[in-house]
């Protein structure tokens, strides 16, 4: 069983070390509207704990995993109007294909 950190700001630094950085330390009272909770050359992230995960993306995801195990499950979603498409997917699926790419 993963190890679940029991508060936000441990799920940060636990995050950002598997990024290979440090939480950054320099920011703001303001909760997230000076920086980032973590960067690399590559990536800016913030990191969200919650208790639960939305229920239109828990229900995507368990349908891809259960009709195809054998491959990474991802939920693309986009906001009507914006233009703007996002991706989740599993952070150990995606930390494996980063590794093989850098």
């Amino acid at each position: 069983m993963p190890h679940i950190p029991k508060t936000w700001k441990a799920y940060e630094r636990r995050i950002a070390r598997l990024f290979g950085v440090e939480r950054e330390k320099n920011r703001a009272m303001d909760f997230g509207q000076e920086e980032v909770d973590f960067k690399t050359p590559i990536f800016a992230g913030q990191c969200k704990f919650n208790r639960k995960l939305p229920n239109w993306a828990k229900k995507d995801i368990e349908k891809a995993l259960k009709l195809y195990p054998d491959k990474i499950s991802v939920v693309i979603f986009t906001e009507k109007g914006t233009g703007q498409d996002w991706i989740v997917l599993n952070l150990k699926d995606f930390l494996e294909i980063k590794n093989s790419l850098i």
